[in-house]
């Protein structure tokens, strides 16, 4: 993957800060009693050697606790620079890094995961997984309180929607987290800590693209990001906007998709005959065989992508007559004539199905059988907006009013599956019968039988292929005060 990066710089603009700060307020979405500020991370001394060790809060917890001495579950914490030196496309693929988050769900993976127009699809979410115990189960906080949901009907949590450009670090909690959170924390806590106006002095701008070896499946994103001071100092106002774009790319653009596919199932004879392995090759007591085997160009026989003939006399199942067909590949003749009971019109002949080598009854290597739909998405085509902005404000020491707005929007396009068609009885006076099937026609009746045809085809033309198109649109809005008592040491 070539990475390709810019990033600038500007001046402080304290005149852009104060314009934030006065944006309209919007209803509550969040507690004030979660959050944990930049304030909390101040240096303390290490009791031991007396020097000044910077303090790690847990954050979301309403009792502020120094992580690194009294915590009894690990912290992982990666830092802002770490993700942008990672290059990669989206947050979710570099969080994959840890072991715990490997289960993760990242846009660039989300195909194929419902069906077309079903409102539970991912198409275009990054989730987090904790231990591969469900989406739902890991709690994701944005500088430790609850995040709106990605998606209907879940409580999982789009990072995608988590403004890159103001990522100050991401805190990852695989332990104890359902005592302070709750059952939705049951496999543990990831919390994104943002940068406020105090972290910028002007604007950062930054662009990114990759794309592969092959020279496709280009992905490029642009942020802007920028914050400042003003009223001395008591105040700060920070904004940041991302866009992200993800090219797709088809199943027949690689080798090992599209009919490049291999399956593994039950071996027999014929498959090893086809992988050319004799039992010398086994390693097994004679006579022993390995009882199942990878072969390649997995196909469906029982449908084509040329459409399965069946011509039979009163009933006619295209479905049945490739049942029919025999373990060895030979197709059995209706009887008292040489008309095969499945066939297939190549665009060229009417000639017998080749089923390929016999795997199992629905399944075969090789052959007329429809394989994987060459033009289905393995990366679909992604395309997403982040606007984000907020403000804090001293009213008094030890009192701080605090605003945050967000806009994500979201555009998936994913192509996939095959749609199929199962016995369609076809008129014997259809103008569109090619001349030797009504050639066979003639014979059938000359012999006093009533044929009938049926034809079955799964339909794999990239104009008729099932295509789904997602669009998500999340907004939030938190306001709220926090502020602490200093004599007590209390924070809220």
């Amino acid at each position: 993957m070539r990475i390709t990066k810019l990033s600038l710089h500007s001046s402080s603009l304290p005149a852009l800060a104060a314009a934030l700060l006065i944006a309209g307020l919007a209803p509550t979405q969040a507690s004030a009693a979660d959050e944990i500020t930049a304030e909390d991370l101040a240096l303390e001394k290490d009791p031991a050697t007396g020097e000044k060790v910077e303090a790690i809060v847990v954050t979301g917890s309403r009792i502020a606790i120094d992580a690194a001495t009294e915590s009894t579950s690990p912290i992982t914490v990666v830092g802002a620079d770490d993700i942008a030196l990672s290059g990669q496309p989206d947050l979710a693929t570099q969080l994959r890094q840890i072991p715990a988050l490997q289960g993760s769900l990242t846009g660039i993976d989300s195909v194929n995961q419902a069906p077309a127009g079903d409102e539970a699809s991912d198409l275009g979410l990054n989730r987090l997984n904790l231990r591969q115990l469900g989406a739902v189960r890991t709690l994701v906080l944005e500088d430790g309180r609850r995040h709106v949901p990605g998606a209907s009907g879940s409580a999982a949590v789009d990072i995608g929607a988590i403004p890159q450009g103001c990522i100050k670090s991401v805190e990852v909690l695989t332990g104890g987290a359902s005592s302070v959170y709750g059952a939705d924390a049951v496999s543990g806590v990831v919390n994104f800590t943002l940068r406020s106006g105090r972290d910028f002095d002007g604007l950062e701008f930054n662009v990114q693209g990759g794309i592969s070896d092959e020279g496709d499946a280009e992905n490029y994103s642009v942020s802007l990001a920028g914050g400042g001071e003003f009223a001395d100092g008591r105040g700060s106002a920070v904004f940041s906007v991302d866009y992200s774009k993800q090219k797709s790319l088809k199943a027949s653009e690689r080798s090992f998709a599209g009919t490049g596919l291999y399956g593994l199932s039950f071996a027999n004879d014929a498959i090893f005959d086809l992988l050319g392995l004799t039992d010398a090759d086994f390693g097994l007591p004679a006579g022993q065989r390995p009882s199942q085997a990878f072969y390649p160009n997995v196909t469906l026989r029982v449908s084509s992508r040329f459409g399965i003939i069946a011509i039979d006399n009163g009933f006619a199942s295209a479905f049945d007559a490739v049942l029919a067909i025999n373990p060895d590949g030979s197709v059995p003749v209706l009887p008292g004539t040489t008309i095969p009971v499945a066939q297939v019109f190549d665009e060229t002949n009417l000639r017998a199905f080749n089923a390929g080598t016999f795997v199992d009854a629905f399944s075969a290597s090789g052959g007329d059988g429809i394989g994987a739909n060459v033009n289905e998405l393995i990366i679909p085509e992604l395309e997403q907006l982040v606007f984000s902005a907020g403000a804090d404000f001293e009213i008094t020491p030890g009192i701080t009013a605090f605003f945050e707005g967000k806009y994500a929007f979201t555009d998936g396009i994913d192509a996939t599956g095959t749609p199929f068609n199962d016995d369609i009885p076809i008129r014997l006076d259809n103008p569109f019968i090619p001349t030797a099937l009504r050639n066979q026609i003639t014979t059938l009746q000359g012999l006093g039988q009533s044929p009938v045809i049926s034809v079955s085809r799964d339909i794999q033309d990239i104009d008729v292929l099932p295509t789904e198109n997602t669009e998500r649109t999340a907004i939030r809005f938190v306001t709220g005060l926090r502020g602490e008592f200093e004599k007590l040491g209390w924070k809220w």
